[in-house]
């Protein structure tokens, strides 16, 4: 089962039969990874570029270099999470599972978060949202959306994109450095039980 890299049914039972099964752990961990990772990152960059197009100049950034230009950085933090999830999948199994569960609730966090705070404010403001304007085929709103709008909507998705990219490369290994940390006994306690080893071995 460690060759294969993963545990499951499929894989005991082709185990069972005879088949080599080194490595089939990770196909299945890299479905996951495109089907898991991906797809949100890429609803991001599109809702992202989609501000350039909707909204007017006044309404975002000074100009639209600044959203194209958050655009790219998550564009490049997400190749970086693949490569990352890539780079712990020879690690072991339970370190990439890691990864791709942290991008992905982070990836959806970012898809949702500017829908429920537009939501809250209004359905007019809802209507504001650049992929609804697209998706309704209707004119973009006269008037700007409101701060915690713009700025869920545009500046909040590269910031997130950055922490998730920090923890795919991170998090693993910060996790790896507590476990051990917690496994390893503390320098007191190699203390005292080297005094409690010498007071045994001293002759009444």
């Amino acid at each position: 089962m460690k060759s294969a890299g993963a545990h499951n049914h499929a894989i005991r039972q082709a185990h069972t039969r005879g088949l080599d099964i080194t490595g089939s752990g990770n196909n299945h961990t890299a479905v996951r990874l495109v089907a898991g990772i991906m797809p949100w990152w890429v609803i991001c960059l599109v809702e992202e570029m989609g501000a350039a197009h909707v909204w007017d100049v006044a309404c975002a950034c000074p100009s639209d270099v600044w959203i194209y230009t958050f655009a790219l950085i998550i564009f490049l933090s997400a190749l970086g999470m693949i490569c990352g999830a890539f780079f712990w999948m020879r690690k072991g199994p339970i370190w990439v599972n890691l990864v791709i569960h942290t991008c992905t609730i982070l990836g959806f966090f970012v898809d949702a978060t500017p829908y429920g705070v537009a939501s809250v404010q209004g359905w007019q403001e809802f209507h504001r949202l650049p992929v609804f304007l697209r998706m309704a085929h209707t004119e973009p709103p006269a008037s700007c959306p409101s701060f915690l709008t713009w700025w869920f909507a545009v500046p909040m998705r590269p910031c997130v994109a950055l922490l998730a990219l920090g923890l795919a490369w991170l998090g693993p290994a910060a996790m790896q450095t507590f476990l051990l940390r917690r496994r390893s006994p503390s320098m007191q306690d190699l203390t005292d039980l080297e005094s409690t080893d010498s007071s045994r071995s001293v002759p009444c």
